[in-house]
């Protein structure tokens, strides 16, 4: 009966370290693609390809050769959404069958100075000028950013960037996409801290200790390798089939 008159007693445990999270890029991801489609050859011969199947959508289909070293192209077909991706440049010598497209992947050196032509051009004043047409040459497209990268907040409470002195380059951005951007476009770079207030990008080759305070407007990521994206994309297509 006393023991009847008597409370529980609440339970506490101690609360778990939040782990650094890992963020998903938007998608298409990391690389620039130039369309080597022309109006009658559309894709290569299949028997080329490294590897195929079907995925939801293009930007799918980018990823995954984005995210593979070995993938210098693909093409995709708008009916079926098969993607079958090359590790070598390839000729599309088969027909369009008007459902088509082909792909080819472009270095990162190109990207990184199609990037830096773009910044360059953002702040000139456009000039007009007339010029008689010419005809359509293949098209670049530029990829939505955050690109091909995944990445790791090892921001802490208290510490959210690295000693600037061993950074690699520096400078101000437009906004944290572009910062990713130019690490994500640079082989040898693996960590970037970005100022929320100033739009400053520390970019450093290799991966660094977050010691320094973070004056509640740093924030510091560390690129994923591609086997890592990989994986995160193979295990995510995987649930997205599971009910």
């Amino acid at each position: 009966a006393a023991h009847a008159h008597e409370k529980p007693k609440a339970v506490t445990t101690p609360a778990s370290p939040v782990a650094p999270s890992v963020t998903e890029p938007s998608i298409p991801v990391a690389a620039f693609w130039k369309n080597v489609s022309t109006a009658h050859r559309c894709r290569c011969d299949e028997s080329t390809r490294s590897a195929g199947g079907h995925v939801s959508d293009i930007d799918v289909c980018k990823e995954r050769c984005a995210m593979r070293s070995s993938c210098q192209q693909f093409d995709y077909q708008t009916t079926t959404n098969k993607c079958n991706i090359y590790s070598a440049s390839c000729s599309v010598t088969q027909s369009c069958d008007g459902t088509w497209l082909a792909f080819q992947k472009m270095s990162a050196e190109e990207g990184l100075r199609f990037d830096e032509q773009k910044a360059a051009h953002a702040h000139e004043k456009p000039k007009a000028v007339t010029t008689p047409a010419s005809p359509v040459a293949p098209s670049v497209t530029e990829p939505s950013i955050p690109v091909a990268a995944f990445w790791k907040n090892v921001s802490t409470a208290h510490r959210c960037r690295c000693d600037e002195s061993t950074r690699s380059a520096g400078g101000h951005v437009s906004d944290i996409d572009v910062c990713k951007e130019r690490c994500a476009m640079r082989s040898s770079c693996q960590q970037f801290d970005y100022q929320t207030t100033t739009n400053k990008c520390n970019i450093y080759s290799a991966s660094c200790s977050v010691t320094q305070s973070c004056d509640g407007t740093w924030l510091a990521f560390q690129k994923m390798s591609a086997e890592e994206g990989l994986r995160f994309d193979e295990q995510k297509a995987a649930h997205a089939h599971e009910k």
